[in-house]
């Protein structure tokens, strides 16, 4: 499972994600989510709607998403 949950971290990072993908709450043991990683990176796609999801620290998705936009 380890290498695959790489693969899908990688995947959300690049942007590359499969068409219908919906296993945003996927985590490290930190509690960030693979939703976590595509907001940091930019690429969610235009229909996620999972933005409550929070790491073990309480930051959300919508809370990184927010932050990415602030350092534009």
């Amino acid at each position: 499972m380890h290498d695959e949950l790489a693969r899908i971290f990688q995947e959300a990072r690049n942007g590359t994600l499969p068409t219908g993908f919906d296993r945003w709450d996927l985590s490290y043991s930190d509690g960030w989510t693979v939703a976590h990683t595509a907001a940091h990176y930019g690429t969610l796609p235009a229909n996620f709607n999972r933005w409550e999801l929070a790491d073990d620290d309480g930051l959300t998705v919508s809370q990184v998403v927010e932050k990415r936009k602030s350092l534009r």
